[in-house]
């Protein structure tokens, strides 16, 4: 049964006294083991390259605006792929003064080795480590060395083939969108050509000015037709003959004398002019005049003759001049409509044209734009080409190179040996605390009580014979006399592997 916490440390010490032979062996076995372990261990060695990130030299200032020098947004990220490529590793891996055979089965196995043991570590923004750890100092420090230069190399290559690739794709560009700006201009062209039907503005002039001739045509057929009507009518009152007396009579001659008036006032004016209506009323009142002088006189006996009225006449004049101005106007608002239909259709091309047109333009125009802007960014393409070729904007600089290793890291041969005479000791007394927990003997009395509930009265503890105890306190001698000859042996053979002696 499991022995409560407090008493496993009692119980333990029992334990080794019982098992004196068992614990001197797992001892003796388990320090002998790590021992010969650290024997076999390597040593591991390793040698560090600092790199620094130049991007703040003169020519920065100098071109800002003109070129665009080399960026990388996140440094380490980029940093790390590029030395971890396989462009990079594959040239350290067929190194042969650092390696030696260059096969190709063994390049690539080098390959998965320096990834897995090559570090790399950010120091601070412009700053990070290289590190490589092996077991051959020699060799650590020809590969960090190797390492560092390769990054340097790899890293102005990539920037003078980035730079190029850059210039070569805006120059592309600039070619392509030279074909489509001269094509768009040609099409703008040839549209415009075909298509001339002016302005917006000049043809809602046309029209406006159309709708206001046609306006002042009818404005001017109804006025001719209202003359053509009043003319009508005074024929009708003047009659066509006019009869005369050798007697005349005053009032008569008054009336005829305003009657004319009245009919040339009303070749150019209405009845409700003033004029007329005051005429109209002078000759109502000598008519009436008239009627009272001839009721109060005998009428004599007048001899009178007929002849063509001239006023009917001149009214029969101005009727046919009147007749023929209105079909001179019908002929005029005739016209008038067709060319205002005609200008409708113009319109109606035009806004359907309208469309097209701005299409053809923003084409061009964003072409155009487009094409300007890059003749501007390939020239500044242009110039960042050559100063990445001339090594200026963004570098990479060794801060730090490497060091050979003088002292290995990691664990060594006396960290394996303290460990082994630490676990010697500390790994039998966890397998004798772990039996205690899987052992179904009852060690203890309150243990028993505990479980079934049985009351305990007493335990009796196991008793040793003289003889007994004699054989046990002379098997505690002799192991101890040999733990101490092992621990002697143990620790000649570390100092002597220390010195390396061994």
């Amino acid at each position: 049964m499991q022995v409560p916490i407090g008493s496993i440390p009692g119980e333990l010490i029992k334990e080794v006294r019982n098992r004196k032979w068992t614990f001197f062996l797992l001892f003796v076995a388990i320090s002998s083991l790590l021992l010969a372990i650290g024997f076999v261990w390597p040593e591991k060695y390793t040698s560090t390259v600092t790199i620094f990130v130049d991007d703040q030299n003169i020519i920065r200032p100098l071109m800002e605006g003109s070129a665009v020098t080399t960026k990388i947004t996140d440094r380490s990220s980029e940093a790390k792929q590029l030395l971890f490529s396989h462009r990079v590793l594959s040239k350290l891996a067929s190194n042969e003064e650092i390696w030696g055979d260059v096969s190709t089965n063994k390049i690539n196995e080098r390959v998965a080795v320096l990834k897995r043991k090559v570090r790399f570590s950010k120091l601070s923004d412009n700053y990070f480590n290289i590190n490589y750890k092996g077991t051959d100092p020699v060799r650590t420090f020809k590969v960090a060395q190797k390492l560092g230069q390769l990054f340097i190399a790899e890293s102005d290559d990539k920037k003078k083939e980035e730079s190029r690739s850059a210039y070569s794709f805006v120059d592309k560009q600039v070619k392509t969108y030279q074909a489509q700006l001269k094509q768009s201009v040609d099409t703008l062209k040839d549209f415009l050509s075909n298509n001339v039907e002016g302005t917006e503005d000049s043809v809602n002039r046309r029209m406006t000015e159309l709708q206001s001739q046609l306006e002042q045509a009818d404005l001017e057929l109804k006025e001719l037709l209202t003359q053509k009507s009043s003319l009508g009518s005074q024929m009708k009152g003047a009659g066509k003959l006019l009869a005369q007396t050798r007697q005349g009579n005053p009032y008569t001659s008054r009336i005829n004398s305003l009657q004319e008036k009245l009919d040339v006032l009303r070749l150019s004016y209405h009845d409700s002019y003033p004029d007329i209506v005051s005429l109209k009323q002078q000759i109502n009142d000598l008519h009436k005049a008239l009627d009272e002088d001839l009721k109060s006189e005998k009428k004599p006996t007048e001899r009178t003759n007929s002849e063509y009225n001239p006023l009917y006449l001149e009214l029969e004049s101005e009727l046919a001049k009147t007749q023929t101005r209105i079909r001179t106007v019908n002929t005029r608002i005739s016209s008038l409509k067709e060319l205002l239909i005609t200008a409708n259709g113009r319109m109606e091309r035009f806004q359907s044209n309208k469309a097209k047109l701005a299409e053809l333009t923003r084409d061009s125009d964003v072409n155009r734009g487009i094409y300007e802007d890059l003749l501007k960014r390939r020239e500044k393409a242009r110039v960042s080409m050559h100063l990445d070729i001339e090594g200026q904007g963004l570098s990479y600089k060794i801060h730090e190179p490497a060091e050979y290793p003088l002292n290995p890291i990691g664990l060594q041969f006396f960290h394996f040996a303290i460990l082994g005479l630490i676990m010697g000791l500390v790994l039998p007394l966890g397998i004798f605390a772990g039996l205690y927990q899987i052992d179904p003997r009852i060690r203890i009395g309150s243990v028993l009580e505990e479980n079934t509930g049985i009351p305990v009265l007493t335990t009796i503890p196991y008793l040793n014979t003289p003889l007994e105890a004699r054989k046990n306190r002379y098997k505690t001698i002799l192991i101890f006399s040999f733990g101490i000859i092992l621990i002697i042996a143990y620790l000649g053979i570390t100092w002597l592997k220390i010195k390396g002696e061994i």
